[in-house]
């Protein structure tokens, strides 16, 4: 048989093999990247907050910026001026996330909604659902009508990364790998609290990113959970492809993740897990093929931030050790 003819048919059933391929059973090779377009360190100038008090969770509803604490209480402040309007005690729950112009609180897998009255007071809109099999979540997102994804937790079976919930179908889909196995762990809980992880969805609903905690690891998602790709943040210090068993000798990596349709933002603290002292968290920007935009390395600790595209800054909440404030910094994307 002429030779040519030979490479054609390989290079056919090559295409035939991978064409008939699903989209899951594809391998996608983790990337091990360090260098960014932009980086930076920055010293940001303060705005006081009315009171030197640790914010757990920043999110942006319409025109006023809400500060969760502890005790479930929050702080409502004016946006972009950052003025206290009020405190405001809110009924018990796990996790929280703005959709569109609704508050959502979740507790033991049940979700209220809340709105802003005329006062600036939060207040029941009257939305609710309920989060299937879920004891508790400690993030989930929309990705679509009647679909949202949350991350595994240590109380869900299996060791599946995420699970899609459908409230329509009632159907429930797990999804994506852990980066190791529970075999170096004495229980399965062990195992998933090392590699705790969190998750956050494009506005559009398109795609979603999980972030390792104790690992810069980054998977990108479909909104059907095939994995797209996969990126390890490849730099020293605490640069760790597994999570030790033993919680003195872990470092920890990243604090929380946001997205928006442009791109994904991850606050680092990078820095030991037991005793995280130091006046320094970084903040990353990828795009959604996973290319490495900005880092900015923070002369303090941040708790909480959130993304304004818009104005084209980033709001947060920090500790440089002289107490508590809010910091403003530009975008450097574009």
């Amino acid at each position: 048989m002429n030779s040519k003819v030979i490479y054609l048919l390989i290079f056919v059933g090559a295409w035939v093999l991978s064409a008939c391929q699903s989209p899951q059973d594809r391998v996608v090779p983790v990337q091990y990247k360090s260098v960014f377009e932009v980086d930076t360190c920055l010293s940001p100038t303060e705005l006081p907050m009315e009171q030197n008090i640790r914010t757990n969770n920043l999110l942006r509803l319409e025109d006023k910026l809400l500060a969760f604490g502890d005790y479930d209480r929050v702080r409502i402040y004016s946006y972009p001026d950052l003025a206290f309007v009020r405190l405001q005690q809110l009924p018990r729950n796990v996790s929280e996330v703005v959709i569109g112009n609704e508050l959502f609180l979740e507790d033991q897998g049940k979700v209220t909604g809340y709105r802003l009255d005329a006062q600036d007071s939060l207040v029941p809109s009257g939305s609710s659902f309920t989060l299937l099999r879920v004891p508790f979540s400690i993030s989930f997102q929309p990705l679509g009508a009647d679909r949202y994804v949350i991350p595994d937790y240590y109380d869900l079976d299996g060791t599946s990364e995420f699970h899609i919930v459908n409230l329509k179908t009632k159907a429930w889909e797990s999804g994506g790998e852990y980066p190791d196995s529970p075999t170096r762990f004495k229980r399965l809980r062990d195992f998933k609290l090392a590699y705790a992880h969190s998750l956050s969805a494009k506005p559009d609903g398109s795609a979603f990113a999980v972030a390792y905690t104790l690992l810069r690891l980054l998977h990108i998602y479909d909104a059907d959970g095939h994995l797209l790709h996969a990126i390890k943040l490849d730099y020293a210090p605490g640069n760790h492809n597994l999570v030790d068993p033993d919680f003195e000798y872990r470092y920890w990596n990243t604090q929380d993740i946001i997205a928006t349709n442009s791109y994904i933002y991850l606050l680092n603290p990078e820095q030991p897990f037991s005793n995280p002292t130091q006046a320094y968290s970084e903040i990353i920007i990828l795009d959604w093929e996973g290319n490495l935009k900005v880092r900015y390395r923070m002369d303090r600790f941040v708790y909480s931030m959130i993304v304004d595209e818009e104005r084209k800054v980033i709001v947060g909440c920090g500790d440089k050790g002289n107490g508590k404030a809010f910091f403003e910094i530009p975008l450097l994307t574009q």
